[in-house]
């Protein structure tokens, strides 16, 4: 069995409960995905879910935080990007399954 791709997309807002992002074949409503982002020296890999796509090329993710430790490290990431403004980050993403 081959491992399932991981597909690359462009940050176009993140915030510490869901992102937006444009990517060339975005997958359907309300499938699982892991986001693997990197920016700089700082990654950040939550778990989350699609909740909408726009003319199927931009759609939003909502992170999938069950503890506190998670939801943490989305906020250290997304504080440490801002710091870091003049390089969007590398967003790479990972399709698990459809709710």
């Amino acid at each position: 069995m081959s491992p399932t791709p991981l597909w690359p997309a462009e940050l176009t807002d993140l915030s510490t409960h869901a992102c937006y992002l444009k990517i060339s074949a975005p997958f359907p409503l309300r499938t699982r995905v892991a986001l693997v982002m990197h920016a700089g020296v700082h990654d950040c890999a939550p778990r989350g879910r699609c909740e909408l796509c726009i003319r199927k090329l931009v759609w939003a993710s909502s992170f999938l935080q069950k503890t506190e430790d998670e939801q943490a490290k989305v906020a250290e990431f997304l504080v440490r990007f801002a710091w870091q403004s003049s390089r969007a980050p590398q967003i790479l993403v990972e399709p698990e399954e459809v709710d």
